[in-house]
């Protein structure tokens, strides 16, 4: 029974992680989110005049939906590491990965791991508002 149960609920995950992407998806690629008043602005850069780490990735997303790969990296290139970083933390949380790949699994939710993925977001930030890209 219990070997069903964990089927269902890899079934469910992976309907809300589609339908969540399927949104996300439609929504970046019929709404240009530097001329749409329901685009949300970042609250950071109103406040501080610096850009976040997330700033620009609404338009990176209306990018890459539109395949403008150029487009991506010039609005937020962190996402080159960001996407595939949260399509494996999917994978070793809801699809099994924890128990084929335990090593990698304990290696990314390790501290040492969750501080690199912090000293690696610090330092786009800094870097993105010291030399403007």
């Amino acid at each position: 029974m219990a070997v069903v149960d964990n089927r269902k609920k890899r079934r469910i995950y992976l309907f809300v992680i589609v339908a969540a992407v399927t949104i996300v998806a439609i929504y970046s690629y019929c709404v240009d989110t530097l001329q749409s008043v329901l685009a949300p602005k970042c609250f950071f850069l109103m406040l501080t005049g610096w850009k976040c780490p997330g700033c620009g990735t609404q338009r990176a997303l209306h990018e890459l939906v539109h395949l403008n790969i150029g487009g991506v990296w010039h609005t937020n290139p962190i996402l080159f590491l960001a996407i595939p970083y949260m399509l494996l933390l999917v994978y070793l949380t809801y699809f099994g990965g924890e128990r084929r790949f335990p090593r990698l699994n304990e290696a990314v939710y390790s501290s040492r791991g969750v501080m690199t993925v912090f000293y690696i977001i610090v330092a786009y930030w800094v870097l993105r508002n010291v030399f403007g890209f």
